[in-house]
């Protein structure tokens, strides 16, 4: 079962250009975009929560997908997923965009442990942050973010 961002992105480091939850519906090249603040290291920081995953019932494995895009190269991009301790230390996926303009996708599990948190949830929610850094200005361009969950 597929599921997409409930609501508006929370920004928390950058600041908003344009763009909001239904840019992230589907990868069809309109997007969800900020700006780097302009501390150093440059960051874009946004939270996200799934809808309520309702089906199936048991849920033994979700997916997440991510697809993104920088305007510039060197920009790392790492995505955490909230567990019953909060966000952890390391994240859960990450790449550097080595060509800027260039979308890329990113595709990754959740861990047991997530999935453990996820169900034990009366309102199984998946909250995903998204934490961008880099050293130049740079605007990030997030096309989707789709939450397959499977039995």
């Amino acid at each position: 079962m597929s599921y997409y961002v409930a609501g508006n992105p929370v920004l928390t480091a950058g600041s908003y250009v344009s763009g909001g939850a239904a840019e992230l519906q589907s990868s069809d090249s309109a997007y969800y975009v900020a700006n780097s603040s302009s501390g150093n290291p440059k960051q874009v920081v946004f939270t996200v929560q799934s809808q309520s995953m309702t089906q199936p019932a048991s849920i033994s494995q979700i997916e997440v997908r991510f697809v993104v895009m920088s305007d510039h190269t060197n920009v790392t991009v790492d995505l955490y997923v909230k567990g019953s301790t909060g966000y952890p230390a390391s994240p859960d996926s990450g790449f550097t965009f080595t060509t800027a303009g260039v979308s890329k996708t990113a595709y990754f599990y959740l861990s047991v442990a997530e999935l453990s948190y996820i169900n034990s949830l009366a309102d199984r929610r998946v909250d995903l942050m998204v934490s961008a850094t880099g050293n130049l200005n740079y605007q990030l361009s997030s096309d989707q973010i789709l939450f397959t969950a499977s039995p």
